[in-house]
């Protein structure tokens, strides 16, 4: 695959991390039965993807929480043994499989990404995890595939407007680039880090 600009990353991590569900810890035997409750269940063998029960799952001694294409994997630390990371990593496992266009690559946090992390959030966590996820990425502007494949900007669930104000107030801008973090960080002149706005 190509190598794509992941534009969306920092804000799908800063809603990820924003959500109050809870983050409970799973053993390691709980990690590997949720995985392959998802990988067996109806709902994944339905979509007619490559099915997700080839995907190994390792753990791993620290680092960041990943999926690995070439191998199929997705590799967990002990920190991201919850069902939180295990769906944002198995998201990343479903685009693998959708239909990729052929030569192209596509974005790790994309709007394909998007599309597969709601939807396995509101199949295998909560609908409500999934309505405040989807929430604060409305709130931020995040674009999401549709099922016709039309890119478009996640749209706020009903009644949900004062939780992602609550989480991310309009008169605070955060940085979305790693590249006006390294201004603000170095003394150039973007001056957008968690200022208020007149």
């Amino acid at each position: 695959m190509a190598k794509v600009r992941d534009s969306q990353r920092i804000k799908i991590y800063r809603s990820s991390w924003a959500v109050k569900e809870d983050r409970q810890e799973l053993t390691w035997r709980e990690v590997n039965q949720y995985v392959n409750k998802i990988a067996k269940s109806s709902a994944i063998k339905k979509l007619g993807l490559q099915p997700l029960t080839q995907l190994r799952v390792f753990k791993k001694h620290h680092g960041n929480a990943t999926y690995a294409y070439w191998n199929d994997s997705i590799n967990l630390p002990k920190w991201a043994w919850n069902k939180h990371t295990i769906i944002h990593e198995l998201a990343h496992a479903m685009v693998y499989r959708d239909k990729m266009p052929r030569g192209k690559g596509i974005a790790a946090h994309g709007p394909r990404f998007v599309k597969w992390e709601l939807w396995l959030a509101a199949k295998f966590v909560s609908k409500e995890y999934a309505k405040q996820l989807q929430a604060l990425y409305a709130k931020q502007g995040v674009k999401v595939e549709g099922k016709t494949g039309k890119i478009s900007k996640v749209r706020m669930p009903a009644g949900m407007e004062e939780y992602a104000e609550s989480k991310f107030p309009s008169n605070i801008v955060a940085i979305d680039t790693v590249e006006e973090l390294i201004a603000e960080l170095s003394g150039e002149s973007i001056t957008i880090v968690m200022e208020e706005m007149e």
